[in-house]
């Protein structure tokens, strides 16, 4: 009922205007005429339906946004090329193809940017004295520091975490993996990162606790798997 209701108000809202008119002709006099400002007017509106879109957009899970966000401007860049690269004057072989070319970026970006990427790493929230324990019993312990707002971040996760071989070796090696969130200052994992670490809020940032070191390995920044591959190799 609730779908009905909505869809009928909207034909009322859509209509109204015209009944108006109808009704009361010296109206039409008042209207502004054509011009400039109707396209103005419209661009306008189509920033207000960008700014509805941050509704759907907040249901999205933190690390998914950036992927939407990324897809929407392809999408936006094929809509574009569809509408304006050619013309009703447009040969139709040539009207073809680059509408070929416009729906074909959008599918192939779709079908790369959109489909979730599950985490095949089980990770465990921050806990310090879980860490320690860990740390103790001689259990490898990696600590992926990162946050919501970093960038570089989801390149590391994407780049490294999802590939098949450090996963496997991860998992061969009982190796305690530990996402250590430092979205907010006040986070656990922020305030250890500086005062255990002695490393400023700097993220992304994976640190590997290994057995019989005193000290962790650390590795800063963006970087390949291949890197995190040689300290695992060096586990037993």
């Amino acid at each position: 009922m609730m779908g009905f209701l909505v869809f009928v108000l909207l034909g009322v809202g859509m209509a109204l205007p015209y009944a108006v008119l109808i009704l009361v002709p010296t109206l039409l006099n008042k209207i502004p005429r054509p011009g400039t400002w109707m396209e103005q007017f419209k661009k306008a509106m189509g920033f207000a339906m960008l700014l509805l879109m941050l509704k759907p957009l907040s249901a999205l899970p933190k690390d998914r946004i950036l992927d939407v966000l990324g897809y929407a401007i392809v999408l936006g860049f094929a809509v574009w090329m569809w509408g304006t690269w050619v013309t009703f004057s447009t040969p139709k072989k040539r009207k073809q193809i680059v509408r070929g070319i416009a729906l074909l970026i959008a599918v192939v970006a779709g079908l790369y940017m959109l489909p979730a990427r599950s985490s095949l790493v089980q990770w465990q929230s921050y806990d310090r004295t879980v860490i320690n324990s860990a740390v103790s019993n001689e259990q490898p312990v990696l600590l992926k520091f990162t946050a919501d707002w970093c960038s570089n971040c989801k390149v590391v996760d994407k780049k490294v975490f999802h590939n098949k071989a450090v996963v496997k070796a991860i998992q061969a090696k009982n190796v305690l993996a530990v996402k250590a969130d430092t979205t907010l200052s006040n986070y656990d994992a922020s305030v250890d990162l500086q005062k255990i670490y002695n490393i400023p809020g700097t993220v992304p940032i994976t640190i590997l606790h290994l057995p019989g070191k005193t000290e962790p390995e650390q590795i800063t920044g963006i970087y390949d798997p291949e890197t995190l591959l040689r300290l695992l190799e060096k586990l037993e």
